[in-house]
């Protein structure tokens, strides 16, 4: 369970996820017209989702009911490998289950995935009960079988395995099919034509890109290492593999059974996938896991005794950690990050209705705010040029990678931000029915005037929030060259990189240059290393001080050639030989940030070297 509750303040809903989350919000009659019209899932993922957000959870709650789900598969595997009385292999399979990467990724989303392996798990599970005389095995049967067809489609191959299996032992064995498994059969054989039915004839679905054969390769590679199609780790794949097939081939009586669901859950979706002309992805081929998590478990219980079983056992999964941890961290894009910009803007007065410039946009964003604010989808040129153009205050949300009209991309080139954490979405302002950059306005702050020449963000009176990866605030009267710059800094990103950067400017020679162009920067990385930095070196320092962790106080002093980097007060590097030429001052962070006092004390200003403030429209008063 806590590697499946690990990363949920990491990131949030992504398309899909979203998708599932907003149209469950919808009464019971539109949920279905949704899955009706969208014709890809069955309900019943849908209706859990829908009670769950009915009775007040979140997402929170929604990843916890795919967590639960998924530790329930881990147990299913367990029981199903022998349990206590196999422990070497029940405990190996359900190990390496509970581990492999796409395992911990779908475990954790809000989708149907996690769900379906565990009925899966459940009715394999209670087949192989009912075959042993277990009462209310055959009905607990039944009940998985059928909740597995109406969470997943796909659901149905390993199913199939598992009867086809069953009537091969009743035959061999001089025993009639498990009645069980008829039933199941027939509910879920009779649920799907029910549904088919309702749902009606569909249009032709769109083309694999690149074709199916190719993208095998890669899906079989990140099945057993990493959470989607991946040739990252060839070497690695390729021995998890083998010895999961070594496992199937010394299963014994299970034999069979491992190597039916092998081939069902491999050659099932490349069967329909490639008729069916549809795109592939590894999430199509994911109850593949249980026969390879029994297999490798199995090949492992051959390893004696049991320390060189464990050693083993640690040698083969150990190299799997680095791509656990990309899961935890990076495993889904932070579309909070663009709700919570949006929502910082609004509190610093600048208000605005949120208009989605591609569909792609509008659900993940839509997704963030179960009670509002609303966001309207204008992903045509007539749709948004209209909105534009009725001259209210708008935040336009552009996701790049996402298709659109030419003409949508024509008007839409300054943004106020970029959110490189969820995929690289643009924000725009609009007002007036014009774009504005965060330039042109200068914000008030602590009786001063800040703007954004790099970088987006917002200012009030007591507070600095940037929205961008790469943000620098200035003073808005300069340049200087002697002074200080002090900052209260805190990098709002906690989560991310601790590498990401928050520091202190001055004497930049123009307001808009980076932090390589000109100037001097003191910096403080969430590693807890302090840079003095300007273009023709660096001195670096620990400090054991940890911007993401909480407040930290930066100050830059210059005087004459001698520029000192302070922090808590202590200085921590100091450049004796720096230019010094008049330059602009302010704060300059790589990762979200939040700024919550600057003071900027310059001297020896020059009256014609200094450039008037930029004013704009809605600058703040």
């Amino acid at each position: 369970m806590f590697l499946r509750s690990a990363g949920w303040g990491f990131w949030s809903y992504w398309l899909d996820e979203a998708i599932q989350a907003v149209i469950s919000r919808q009464e019971l009659a539109k949920l279905f017209a949704s899955l009706r019209a969208d014709a890809a899932h069955p309900p019943l993922a849908y209706l859990l989702t829908w009670a769950i957000e009915r009775a007040g959870g979140g997402e929170a709650a929604l990843r916890g009911a795919s967590a639960a789900a998924s530790v329930a598969a881990v147990f299913f595997v367990f029981r199903r490998a022998g349990g206590f009385a196999r422990a070497a292999a029940a405990f190996g399979a359900a190990a390496v289950f509970a581990v492999l990467p796409a395992s911990v990724h779908y475990g954790q989303e809000v989708r149907p995935y996690a769900l379906a392996l565990a009925c899966v798990a459940g009715a394999d599970l209670a087949l192989d009960a009912a075959r042993r005389g277990v009462r209310g095995a055959g009905i607990a049967h039944v009940v998985f079988a059928a909740a597995s067809v109406a969470t997943l489609y796909f659901a149905l191959f390993p199913l199939v395995a598992l009867w086809a299996d069953a009537a091969w032992r009743a035959r061999r064995e001089g025993r009639r099919f498990p009645a069980c498994a008829a039933a199941a059969l027939a509910v879920s054989a009779g649920f799907l034509a029910a549904w088919f039915l309702w749902i009606g004839p569909r249009p032709p679905s769109p083309v694999a890109p690149g074709g199916l054969l190719r993208h095998l390769p890669g899906i079989l590679s990140g099945l057993v290492t990493f959470r989607e199609s991946s040739l990252e780790w060839p070497v690695l794949a390729a021995i998890l593999w083998a010895v999961a097939l070594l496992g199937v081939a010394a299963a014994g009586r299970e034999r069979p059974r491992l190597a039916l669901l092998l081939a069902a859950t491999l050659g099932g979706p490349v069967l329909v996938l490639g008729a069916l002309g549809w795109f592939v992805a590894l999430r199509y081929f994911l109850f593949a896991l249980l026969p390879l998590s029994w297999g490798i478990g199995e090949a492992l219980a051959r390893v004696r005794p049991g320390a060189l079983r464990a050693a083993a056992g640690f040698l083969l999964l150990a190299p799997l950690a680095p791509a656990v941890a990309n899961v935890v961290r990076e495993g889904r894009p932070d579309w909070r990050s663009v709700s919570r910009g949006i929502e910082t803007a609004h509190a610093a007065g600048l208000a605005g209705d949120v208009v989605a410039a591609d569909g792609w946009s509008y659900w993940a964003l839509s997704a963030q705010w179960p009670a509002g604010p609303g966001v309207r989808l204008a992903d045509g040129e007539a749709a948004l040029g209209e909105a534009i153009g009725a001259g209210r205050p708008l935040w336009v949300v552009r996701t790049p990678h996402h298709p659109g009209p030419p003409a949508v991309d024509a008007r839409l080139t300054a943004p106020w931000w970029r959110a490189t954490a969820a995929e690289d979405t643009a924000v725009y302002r609009f007002e007036s029915g014009r774009a504005v950059e965060p330039g042109a306005h200068v914000w008030s702050f602590f009786g001063g005037g800040v703007r954004f020449p790099k970088g987006g963000g917002v200012a009030s009176r007591d507070m600095i929030e940037t929205f961008s990866k790469d943000v620098t605030i200035l003073a808005s009267e300069g340049p200087w060259a002697d002074g200080s710059v002090t900052a209260t800094v805190r990098l709002t990103d906690d989560l991310g990189s601790a590498h990401n950067w928050v520091g202190v400017a001055a004497r930049r020679s123009g307001p808009a240059d980076g932090f390589r162009d000109s100037g001097v920067l003191g910096l403080l990385r969430g590693n807890g290393e302090a840079v003095l930095f300007w273009p023709g070196g660096e001195k670096k320092a620990a400090t054991g001080a940890d911007p993401r962790r909480g407040p930290v106080r930066l100050a830059l002093v210059c005087r004459g050639p001698r520029v000192a980097f302070l922090v808590e007060g202590r200085e921590v590097a100091a450049l004796e030989d720096a230019p010094a030429a008049p330059g602009w001052a302010g704060v300059h962070a790589w990762g979200l940030a939040r700024v919550t006092e600057l003071r900027i004390d310059g001297t020896g200003v020059p009256r014609e070297g200094r450039e008037p403030p930029k004013t704009g429209r809605s600058a703040q008063k």
